[in-house]
This record gives structure tokens, C-alpha cells and sequence, in this order.
């Protein structure tokens, strides 16, 4: 599928426009409550968990889904199995999301906490490191929006388009790494800029933009294309 073809698609899905309108709230949070980057690095890290566990609910329908045409499983062999299948996900992506928590607060924390150039952070205080200064109340908004917009996409899409006929359990364990890590890698490196260059308002705006361009293209791709297939 082509790059236009995907966005223009994108543009006609209201999961993709929630997506869109959700991702905007950190921008006002920046321009006018003074968010900082940890704050936003924070509440990325936090649609990890959000991803996962839809993730984890997509990987449970199209498991059950697929073992319950196989007619000579009985009902305890399918729960087993796909139980199987939801606890070794859960045992990968939470690994993943734990060592991308510290990574994220052992960084972007202590540069927040300390001084705005990652060449000079002076001395750190280990209550700043362990919980810097933070957003609450935005974050805490923002990530209940993001549950809203993912919960969207995945009853508007996955249950009522019936996605979950089309993919397989391979695909979705593996797309859903695919996309958290390849966006967050670009997240990272994006804040190292930042941090090196002096956090701005606009620098950290312009970091905002980009992860919602890349989610925006993410998630039209991910919808816009079916994986016909039973194989387990």
C-alpha cells in the first residue's frame, strides 16, 4: 500500500482522527501549563502500557478465535491454550515496558531534575531521580485519554470490523514490538537531541509532532491492511 494511499485512508478513520486529537493534548500541555520533557517521556512510556494491554486482548480474541474451529479441542484445552499464548506475551512486552521505565526515568528524570543541556547536569539529588518533577494532573488526564483512543480503535476496528478473523497471533505479537519500539527509539533519540541542544518549548513541540506523525502513519498501516490466514 502506498504512503499516500495509507494517509489518505488514515484521514477518513475516526480512530485515526481520536488518535490525532489525543495526541495533541502533551503540545497544550507544553505551550501552557509548562510540561517538561520528562513529563512527556513519562506519559509516552505510560502508552506502552496502554498499547499492551489492548495488545494483550487482540492476541486473546484472534487465539480464541482461531482454536475454536478446530472442533476436536475441548473448551478447557482452548482456554489452556490461549491462556498459553496471553502469559507469554505478557512475560516479553512487560520485560520490555520495565526496562524502557527505568531507562526512561534514569535519563530523561535526572536531566529534568538537574539542568537543561545534557553536557552539564551538576549535582543530583536521588529523590529528584526516583520521581522528578512531573505533570500529575495532565498526565493523568492525557493517559485517560490515550485508554479512550486505543479502546476506540480496538472495539471500532478490531471487534466490529472483525479484524480478528484476518490476522494471526504471530503478527500481532510481533507488530505490536515493532511499533512501540520503533517509535520510541525515534522518541529517544529525538530527546537526547533535545537535551543536548537545550530543551525548549518548541523543541520539545516539534518532538511531540513527530511521534504523532509516526503513530498517525502507524496505526492507518496497521488498519488498512488484513493478513488472510488460520495459521496458529
Amino acid at each position: 500500500m502506498q504512503v499516500r494511499e495509507i494517509i489518505k485512508n488514515g484521514l477518513k478513520s475516526n480512530s485515526a482522527k481520536i488518535l490525532l486529537s489525543v495526541n495533541f493534548i502533551p503540545i497544550i500541555g507544553v505551550m501552557f501549563f509548562d510540561w517538561n520533557l520528562f513529563s512527556i517521556m513519562f506519559l509516552y512510556w505510560l502508552e506502552n502500557l496502554v498499547i499492551g494491554i489492548y495488545s494483550l486482548l487482540k492476541i486473546k480474541k484472534t487465539y480464541y478465535y482461531l482454536i475454536s474451529k478446530q472442533k476436536n479441542l475441548s473448551v478447557a484445552s482452548r482456554v489452556l491454550a490461549t491462556w498459553g499464548q496471553v502469559m507469554s506475551f505478557v512475560f516479553n512486552y512487560g520485560l520490555y515496558t520495565i526496562v524502557h521505565g527505568v531507562f526512561v526515568i534514569a535519563m530523561f528524570g535526572m536531566s529534568t531534575a538537574t539542568s537543561p543541556t545534557i553536557v552539564n547536569l551538576g549535582p543530583v539529588k536521588i529523590s529528584d531521580i526516583i520521581w522528578p518533577e512531573i505533570s500529575i494532573l495532565g498526565i493523568l488526564l492525557s493517559f485517560i485519554m490515550l485508554i479512550i483512543s486505543h479502546g476506540f480503535s480496538y472495539y471500532n476496528n478490531f471487534i466490529a470490523q472483525e479484524e480478528y478473523k484476518y490476522y494471526t497471533i504471530n503478527y500481532l505479537s510481533k507488530s505490536s514490538f515493532e511499533r512501540v519500539i520503533a517509535l520510541h527509539f525515534i522518541i529517544v533519540i529525538s530527546g537526547f537531541i533535545i537535551l543536548a541542544m537545550g530543551y525548549s518549548k518548541l523543541t520539545i513541540v516539534i518532538l511531540i509532532i513527530i511521534k504523532t506523525l509516526i503513530d498517525f502513519y502507524a496505526h492507518s498501516k496497521e488498519h488498512g491492511k488484513k493478513i488472510n490466514s488460520d495459521i496458529l
